[in-house]
C-alpha cells in the first residue's frame, strides 16, 4: 500500500525549491536579454561611428 504522508511531505519539501526547468528558463532569458542589450548597443555605436565619419567627411567637402 502507498504511504501518501510521505508522498506528500517529499512534494511539501520540494515545493520550496524552485524547479529545474523554471531557473534554466530564467536563466535562458536573462542570457538572451543580455545579448540583446549587447547587440542593442554595437549597433548604437556603429551608427554613431557612421555619423560621424559622414559629418566629418561633409565638413572636409566645404573646406573644399
Amino acid at each position: 500500500m502507498i504511504d501518501f504522508s510521505k508522498e506528500i511531505k517529499k512534494k511539501n519539501d520540494n515545493d520550496d525549491e524552485e524547479p529545474q526547468l523554471e531557473k534554466d528558463y530564467t536563466h535562458d532569458m536573462n542570457k538572451k536579454r543580455e545579448i540583446e542589450k549587447e547587440e542593442l548597443l554595437r549597433k548604437l555605436y556603429e551608427a554613431e561611428s557612421n555619423i560621424c565619419s559622414s559629418h566629418e567627411k561633409s565638413l572636409e567637402m566645404e573646406k573644399e
